[in-house]
């Protein structure tokens, strides 16, 4: 019998050697496209100097993009400074000498209260308010309504209450102006 047997030659290990580093040479970048997931080179993996103009599309970054400094010669140097304008009125001086000026009613079981209090000579109303309460401070809501909580005038603020059921429960009336003066 005639024995006709093919024989494979094993390729010598400088063969396979050349072969791949043909292979890479051929493949060039598209390896680094193919397996690496698209995000994962930043600035931290770039080594300095890696990115030059050639390398960038034109409009692609802005101003944020550059480095302090890159951004500093953007912006240019700071010119001479000019001539000063002429000065302005003086403006108001606004709000001086604030006051709480404050009034109760008397602590008894009336059925209404008014309570009216005046800024002092030279001031004159910013604001106020009233309100009414019973005993241990405790705001009277259930029985007591605030009727007026009001300026009357430049320099005066009244509060008024009454009880919507006479009882012989003691409450008050306080009323407080702020005063000051304004120029």
């Amino acid at each position: 019998m005639n024995d006709t047997r093919i024989r494979l030659l094993r390729p010598s290990p400088a063969l396979v050697v050349a072969s791949l580093a043909l292979l890479i040479a051929l493949s060039g970048t598209s390896w680094a496209a193919v397996a690496l997931p698209r995000g994962s080179v930043g600035t931290p993996q770039l080594k300095a100097g890696a990115v030059t103009s050639p390398k960038v599309r034109n409009g692609s970054l802005q101003a944020i993009d550059l480095a302090p400094a890159a951004r500093q010669l953007l912006k240019g140097q700071t010119g001479p400074q000019g001539p000063a304008g002429p000065r302005g009125e003086q403006g108001p001086s606004g709000l001086r000498g604030l006051e709480l000026v404050t009034a109760s009613s008397a602590f008894d079981s009336a059925r209404e209260k008014t309570v009216v209090v005046s800024c002092p000579p030279g001031k004159r109303l910013l604001g106020g308010g009233g309100g009414a309460w019973g005993r241990a401070m405790i705001w009277v809501t259930e029985r007591v309504i605030l009727t007026a909580s009001q300026p009357l005038d430049d320099h005066t603020w009244l509060a008024a209450a009454r009880e919507l059921d006479p009882t012989d429960e003691d409450w008050f009336v306080r009323v407080t102006a702020i005063c000051g003066s304004v120029n």
